[in-house]
């Protein structure tokens, strides 16, 4: 039995969470092997079929690659079953990230067996203001966690954006220049543009605005 690739963290610490996740990410993968080898999925509705490509997809130029599973507790049946399966005959070459707020006795039991469980205590919840001070800031890394936090938890991305908005406003106020003030806005118009007319997943659309109205501040 093989716990040293899986590893499971669970509560509701989300920055402690965070910080454990960036640290396994990076023992594991160099910065420049990232884009090709660190996958993240969230549970919620994820097919066996997704789950399972990804359990089978091979590294791209290193011996190792990083699958993160988000909200396991939201995984359907079918989904964890596969998983649990896989994780009976894990590969060497895929190191298995699991994150969740909480699970069931009954899950955190079988999961045991064949992950490093982590426990995070301590509740924090993030709000739309949470992500846009997270910008404001200049956490990246910390603003795409809690925009991940709010997917999960359903919060719509309208409400997001006039969060992102609220807070974009008070920037010029306090002495970010116009025109990236102006440039600010665009992309808001743009990420706004871009879910509406579903050009991109809301989640894809929200990620590139976070990245972008960060590099700005």
């Amino acid at each position: 039995m093989i716990k040293s690739n899986i590893y499971l963290l669970i509560g509701e610490n989300e920055p402690a969470k965070l910080n454990k996740l960036n640290s396994l990410q990076n023992e594991f993968l160099p910065a420049e092997s990232k884009d090709f080898n660190l996958e993240t999925l969230y549970a919620k509705k994820l097919d066996p079929n997704t789950l399972q490509e990804a359990l089978l997809r091979i590294p791209a130029r290193v011996k190792i690659r990083v699958l993160v599973v988000r909200g396991v507790e939201d995984l359907p049946k079918n989904a964890k079953d596969a998983l649990i399966d896989y994780m009976r005959k894990p590969s060497s070459r895929l190191i298995i990230i699991l994150e969740a707020k909480s699970l069931g006795r009954e899950d955190i039991n079988e999961f045991v067996k064949y992950a490093q469980v982590m426990y995070f205590k301590g509740a924090k919840l993030y709000d739309a203001f949470t992500l846009a001070r997270a910008i404001k800031s200049k956490n990246q890394s910390f603003a795409l966690y809690v925009l991940s936090d709010l997917l999960l938890r359903g919060v719509s991305p309208q409400m997001m954006l006039g969060g992102l908005i609220w807070q974009w406003e008070r920037m010029q106020s306090e002495g970010l220049a116009k025109s990236k003030i102006d440039k600010g806005f665009e992309f808001l118009l743009e990420a706004d543009l871009n879910i509406k007319t579903s050009r991109l997943k809301a989640n894809t659309a929200l990620e590139l605005l976070v990245v972008k109205l960060a590099f700005l501040v």
